[in-house]
């Protein structure tokens, strides 16, 4: 849908309006400014970068993709969606929401079978693993969001920088204030200790 619907290429942008939905939404948080500084890094990295504007779904996961168990048919739940915005949005959007399941059938404190490395137990455990993770599945996650990245016009290694603004659009925009806080509690770990690498 991205190449099908893409405008002129622009600046990636939208990291910036997110950041203050992220001061509004945990004020009181802690380490809060922390986050915010980081998200400020992240943003200024991303606005280097160009890439078209497109119709973007904003809640793109397998859950909202119908198939026909050869090929998908159809994408529902457009709520979210948006004529001209960023698609990396929903490029990190995909891969996110499918690691933050990889647990989910493991019992607490135990290894994640097939996933070297992914303790089951700490709420998205799965989501710091896809990010920050050695092993087969981190390796997907980073090559499929730099493949499309680059698809877009974008420099590859801003993988990263893509997931972690990911993290922050899913802590802003969830529903439920629980589900929000859990993310917002993701961003500070994947932040501590690395300085200006978020």
């Amino acid at each position: 849908v991205h190449d099908v619907s893409g405008g002129p290429a622009r600046p990636v942008d939208f990291v910036g309006p997110m950041t203050l939905r992220v001061s509004v939404r945990f004020a009181g948080a802690p380490l809060l400014a922390r986050v915010l500084e980081q998200l400020d890094a992240v943003d200024r990295r991303l606005r280097v970068e160009t890439a078209p504007r497109t119709l973007v779904h904003g809640d793109y996961w397998a859950g909202n993709v119908l198939t026909d168990g050869r090929e998908v048919t159809g994408v529902v739940d457009w709520e979210a969606g948006l004529e001209r915005g960023a698609p990396a949005r929903d490029v990190a959007r995909f891969a996110l929401s499918y690691a933050l399941c990889l647990d989910r059938h493991t019992r607490g404190g135990r290894m994640v079978a097939g996933h070297p490395g992914l303790r089951a137990g700490a709420w998205g455990a799965g989501l710091h693993y896809a990010v920050d993770g050695g092993g087969w599945f981190p390796r997907l996650v980073r090559d499929f969001t730099a493949a499309h990245l680059g698809r877009l016009g974008m420099h590859e290694e801003r993988w990263r920088d893509v997931l972690v603004a990911g993290i922050a659009d899913c802590a802003v925009t969830a529903d439920d204030d629980a589900f929000a806080r859990r993310h917002y509690d993701v961003l500070v770990g994947l932040i501590g200790g690395r300085g200006d690498r978020c």
